[in-house]
């Protein structure tokens, strides 16, 4: 087994995220995984995630953890989404703007995300790639075929997209719920909103 931790950025770093990749690190270091931390900064996110998918082929990988910069998570993730042996697998996390809303499908036309979870592992129709493990198979055809993984379109961004084409090939997508994982916003305060806040 031979894993990527795959990291695409459109342009900082959070502390947050920083200090969870540290964490990570560490534990895979010393439970001798065979790891990599690969980033890549672009303006385009698909371009980013394209490029990492080729870097694993390439660089005969046998997983990629997909980690967004801006996310939250235990030092344990990568054990805990290895273990269910699947090719695609997520954790659970929400998007960061309001209304806040699962990044976890269970359909897509129409769509409808997760909106109460199950205790165990269940199967879903797509997920954002803000905490997923996939195996380089997956990408390895994708790229065979398409020439790339990650492509968005008029309907749906990249990391769904991804999930159809997976889909194509016979590859489900699982949701581990009990994974869970954080994803940095941004509050935006002036000055009379923290006066409000204090008096009241």
């Amino acid at each position: 087994m031979k894993l990527m931790i795959a990291i695409p950025t459109v342009d900082y770093i959070h502390f947050e995220f920083t200090k969870s990749l540290v964490e990570l690190v560490r534990k895979l270091e010393r439970d001798g995984i065979d790891f990599q931390v690969c980033f890549f900064g672009s303006s385009l996110v698909y371009d980013g995630r394209n490029y990492l998918a080729d870097s694993a082929v390439t660089g005969n990988y046998t997983h990629v953890l997909w980690l967004d910069a801006d996310m939250v998570f235990n030092a344990d993730i990568f054990d805990r989404l290895y273990a269910h042996g699947k090719d695609i697998v997520t954790g659970v996390y929400h998007a960061r703007r309001p209304p806040h809303r699962s990044c976890i499908f269970t359909n897509l036309h129409p769509v409808r995300r997760v909106k109460e979870y199950p205790e165990e592992l269940f199967e879903v129709v797509a997920c954002g790639f803000g905490c997923v493990l996939t195996s380089v198979e997956v990408l390895r055809l994708l790229i065979r075929r398409d020439g790339s993984c990650f492509q968005p379109t008029a309907e749906f961004g990249e990391d769904i997209t991804f999930c159809i084409k997976a889909a194509q090939f016979g590859f489900k997508v699982y949701c581990d719920p009990t994974i869970k994982a954080g994803h940095i916003g941004h509050i935006t305060f002036y000055p009379d909103d923290c006066v409000k806040k204090v008096s009241g």
